[in-house]
């Protein structure tokens, strides 16, 4: 299971993990189609990265993962972005 603590935000959701998960955070836009612009993020949020794509950030996924694999995931999640100071940078 996960924990979560889910904002909204204008049109986005924030999703902020709790637990073995705790940093990582999600940011979710629904667009009614494809070619709508995505718009910009809440001011005071920095995206990291894009990962629609990456299958590792599916719920369904987070959920199955034994704890230990969990934060093993937020911490690699972080070292893959260039520039990233840490967690508390």
């Amino acid at each position: 299971t996960i924990e979560k603590i889910r904002f909204r935000v204008g049109p986005w959701e924030l999703d902020r993990f709790l637990g073995p998960l705790h940093g990582l955070e999600l940011l979710e836009v629904e667009l009614d189609d494809v070619e709508d612009p995505i718009p910009e993020p809440p001011a005071g949020v920095r995206v990291l990265r894009e990962v629609t794509d990456d299958k590792r950030f599916v719920s369904g996924r987070l959920a199955r993962m034994k704890k230990k694999k969990q934060k093993k995931l937020v911490r690699k999640a972080y070292r893959e972005v260039k520039g990233w100071k840490g967690l508390n940078g």
